[in-house]
């Protein structure tokens, strides 16, 4: 399991998260479940997301995928056809 697919199950729930549901993509992930509590449970894992959050909430960052370039955020709606960007790096 890659840190990815955790990211994309819980990216599919966000309207719901919570223990209980973090909790279940980690079991359907078949994650070692003990390791995962535990991280879930210490301080220092909380303190770095507190962090991140914080982080997040400063610069401006309200969802995700969010780009910078030249300090200058990339506003994928408007700024870009993200896809069409890909398509072409694709191609390449």
């Amino acid at each position: 399991i890659s840190p990815e697919e955790f990211r994309m199950q819980v990216k599919e729930h966000t309207n719901k998260i919570n223990f209980d549901s973090l909790s279940k993509i980690a079991t359907d992930l078949k994650l070692n479940y003990t390791t995962w509590q535990t991280c879930w449970g210490n301080p220092a894992t909380m303190q770095t997301v507190a962090g991140d959050i914080e982080l997040a909430v400063n610069i401006g960052i309200k969802t995700t995928p969010t780009i910078f370039v030249n300090n200058r955020k990339i506003y994928l709606d408007k700024d870009i056809d993200l896809m069409d960007l890909l398509n072409k790096f694709i191609e390449k």
